[in-house]
């Protein structure tokens, strides 16, 4: 019998589930390979040297011996376990919504070196409390990263130019729909012409550019609009975007 295949991968927990009576199996998000799941045998036996370097929301280094039975932790050692996610429900929410959409919207197996970027510098933003803004920078650009950005330049049903003044947003159109096109979708909805520069500055820049917005009171009107174009991609609502806003209301 050939001997396990060893890789080394970086890699984002993005969550997990007990097998076994006391495995866990990890869902990775890797800069290597993208999403994968992996066997961490013993895990969850007191005193692991595996269970504390493969918790959902910690970077970390894993040694992978891939078999016919599919991937196998054989090593890992934390990056950064983001601690101060875990001590703040506002922002744990916020990181498991980053982590719920880039699962929900990726297939196994597919790298893309980019949208793990993109979710390790959110996850660190959310970790400095830097508020909202790097969840909603995160996905404006997540979306882009997997071919699913919104048409903000463009009118998304006839391609003009879209001219400064208050449009409409077309969830089944993929975006922005200009004056004349506006009438031709019935569920479309406002979008005020702030809102769109704010989306627009988020689509340009990266996020240390994108940390000098201030929101004011038209994050919520961005708020909304990005909930409903992910509801719409995913079919459902985050989950974790239910609990933050429960959090919210609570305090």
């Amino acid at each position: 019998m050939a001997p396990p295949r060893l890789s080394r991968v970086e890699a984002i927990v993005l969550k997990d589930r007990e097998v076994g009576e006391a495995d866990r199996l990890v869902c990775l998000f890797t800069r290597e390979r993208g999403k994968i799941w992996a066997r961490a045998a013993g895990a969850r036996r007191p005193g692991s040297r595996l269970g504390g370097h493969v918790q959902p929301l910690t970077h970390t280094h894993v040694l992978l011996a891939g078999g016919q039975s599919g991937d196998v932790v054989s090593q890992a050692e934390v990056i950064h376990p983001f601690p101060a996610l875990r001590g703040d429900l506002e922002r744990l929410a916020q990181a498991l919504a980053c982590v719920e959409v880039l699962d929900g919207l990726t297939a196994e197996g597919q790298p893309n070196p980019r949208a793990f970027h993109l979710l390790l510098r959110t996850l660190e933003a959310l970790e400095a409390g830097e508020g909202r803004l790097p969840l909603l920078w995160y996905q404006v650009q997540v979306l882009a990263s997997l071919g699913l950005q919104p048409q903000l330049f463009r009118c998304a049903e006839c391609g003009t130019p879209l001219t400064p003044q208050p449009h409409r947003y077309s969830l089944r159109g993929g975006g922005v729909l200009c004056p004349a096109c506006a009438p031709k979708d019935n569920a479309s909805f406002p979008l005020s012409l702030e809102a769109l520069k704010v989306l627009r500055w988020l689509a340009r820049h990266d996020y240390s550019r994108a940390r000098s917005l201030r929101l004011g009171d038209v994050g919520d009107e961005v708020e909304r609009l990005l909930r409903a174009t992910l509801r719409w991609h995913l079919e459902r609502e985050v989950r974790a975007e239910v609990f933050r806003q429960e959090v919210a209301l609570r305090r």
